[in-house]
């Protein structure tokens, strides 16, 4: 992805996560998002799950790169 598209996707999950929040009964929810800018130690050699719950024939320590660039500050 560009940087562009990862930009737009942050900024659609953020919308989409606090409409979620903000819909149940008018009523605002606490919530929270956690980003860390590193992979934990024992995620890196899992298989990662993709979207449905399907496998994406990749381990997550090869999505490290991408998640670093998701994360704050390396806008």
């Amino acid at each position: 992805m560009t940087d562009k598209q990862v930009r737009q996707f942050a900024q659609m999950l953020i919308y989409e996560f606090s409409q979620l929040a903000a819909t149940r009964g008018g009523q605002a929810l606490y919530t929270d998002i956690h980003l860390y800018g590193e992979m934990p130690r024992h995620w890196v050699n899992l298989p990662a799950i993709g979207p449905g719950g399907k496998l994406t024939g990749k381990i997550y320590g090869e999505y490290s790169v991408d998640a670093q660039r998701f994360t704050p500050g390396s806008f």
